[in-house]
């Protein structure tokens, strides 16, 4: 009788492993097969799945502004006293300036944090430095030997020197502004916009994030300058050239792309290798209910190898089914209310097997698309702000209408990022006017912005309220 019962058992525990096998079988094949689907139709469109495909190519030294000594030394590990490590600004509350609220930066609050009257002098400083980095920027091209292998580990110690080393720059213009020597604070602007697009080129989203920290400082003297007419026509001709050079939309979708291609080699590598999966897992505990690394371990160990085809499929049709689209290179627009849904969805999706790396490796897109479109509105502003400088000098008078810039100042009036129409232009007086996009909500305010807190808590809230330039300080 015994006999019976475990041989009963045994025929229902094999019974049950073999379904369990072929289940598991099952879904490997669906799985694969519908990546495998899917790929061939992104393939067909174009699209490629190997880092060549988004990654720069190669620099001859010589022409690599990366290679020069300054910043090679960077790489592949940052040593504890590397050369730009003194360029560090001393700590000053509430001293910076925002253009875009038309506020002028205090320069009593640096003269204080260097405890030194002469801002130039105390500046002086990081001179033997700073001409390494403008020795080094005489090269055409850059490209830091990054390891996109390493995906989401990447190691990125070039981007926090060159934003430091551009809060040096804009710094010292201002100061060279508020001495009389436009020259050399143009010379100072440029050599910022020359460092944000060492940048330029790489696919990445921190890349990216810095590269826009920069161009937002760099604004900070140009728009000074431009609120005391310092600049010449050629220096405000060289500003617009470099700001229109910039182009944040591509660099988004570009920083996408590698997003997605970083996703794809975690779970390719997942795919591969059982224990970088089980660290996957362990990463949340949403999909297994459990923080035993046991039962992680053995979730691990039979996770179907077409639940992972699964995720790569669902992440990348995140990014090339909903937020790529959203962006259109070609009109140069985001389409704000696609993206600001993204967000919710995303929180609403509930953590399931065929997804769990979707929602462990994908950024909320929000904040990083409203980012980019206010980048790009800034440069585009700017570009226009200039132009009317320039309508000025040789007028004597600024134009009724932005049409009145072309084609001599301007070859187009940029159109805003966010509804399509053209930057609304308004004069306020008979040297001063206000340019303005409607913002992250779409929504024509006349030109008011939109704060949040009250107080020392008041914050600019751009989500809401117009995106803002000034021809004069508040």
């Amino acid at each position: 009788m015994l006999k019976k019962l475990v041989r009963r058992f045994l025929f229902v525990v094999v019974c049950l492993v073999t379904l369990v096998a072929l289940s598991i079988a099952i879904e490997n094949w669906r799985g694969k097969a519908a990546w495998m689907k899917y790929q061939g139709e992104r393939m067909a469109k174009g699209d490629r799945f190997e880092w060549s495909a988004i990654v720069p190519p190669p620099v001859p030294d010589d022409q690599n502004v990366a290679a020069a000594p300054v910043f090679a030394e960077l790489f592949p590990k940052l040593p504890e006293n590397y050369r730009l490590k003194p360029l560090a600004l001393p700590s000053c509350a509430n001293s910076a300036g925002n253009w875009s609220l038309g506020s002028l930066e205090n320069l009593s609050g640096w003269r204080a944090a260097f405890t030194n009257e002469n801002l130039l002098e105390a500046l002086s400083r990081y001179q033997p430095l700073l001409r390494e980095v403008e020795a080094a920027l005489r090269r055409p091209k850059c490209k830091f030997p990054l390891r996109y292998e390493d995906t989401f580990g990447m190691n990125l110690p070039h981007v926090s020197v060159i934003r430091k080393t551009v809060q040096v720059y804009r710094l010292r213009a201002l100061a060279e502004l508020e001495a009389g020597q436009p020259e050399a604070a143009f010379a100072d602007v440029q050599t910022c916009l020359r460092l944000a697009d060492c940048l330029k080129e790489e696919p990445l989203l921190i890349s990216l994030l810095v590269r826009a920290s920069i161009i937002e400082g760099a604004l900070q003297p140009v728009w000074e300058g431009l609120a005391s007419h310092r600049w010449t026509d050629a220096q405000l001709e060289a500003f617009q050239g470099g700001f229109s050079r910039q182009e944040w939309l591509e660099h988004f979708v570009l920083s996408c792309q590698c997003e997605r291609m970083c996703a794809y080699s975690v779970t390719q590598l997942c795919l591969k290798d059982r224990k970088q999966l089980i660290e996957m897992i362990r990463s949340t505990n949403g999909m297994t209910g459990s923080q035993s690394p046991g039962i992680e371990r053995f979730i691990g160990m039979i996770f179907p190898s077409g639940w992972l085809y699964r995720n790569n499929l669902g992440i990348d049709r995140w990014y090339t089914e909903q937020l790529i689209p959203a962006i259109d290179l070609r009109s140069r627009r985001i389409d704000a209310r696609v993206v600001l849904a993204m967000d919710p969805a995303f929180q609403e999706m509930r953590m399931t097997p065929y997804n769990f790396l979707l929602k462990i490796l994908v950024p909320a897109v929000g904040g990083l698309s409203k980012k980019v479109a206010r980048s790009q509105t800034s440069g585009d502003l700017a570009t226009v702000a200039c132009a009317l400088e320039r309508y000025r000098l040789a007028q004597g008078r600024l134009p009724a209408k932005l049409d009145e810039l072309m084609p001599h100042y301007l070859a187009a009036i940029p159109c805003d990022v966010i509804d399509g129409q053209p930057l609304r232009y308004k004069r306020t007086g008979a040297d001063q006017f206000m340019l303005y996009s409607v913002g992250w909500n779409g929504i024509d305010d006349g030109g008011q912005l939109a704060f949040t807190g009250e107080g020392r808590n008041r914050r600019l809230d751009e989500a809401k309220g117009d995106w803002i330039w000034r021809s004069q300080p508040e």
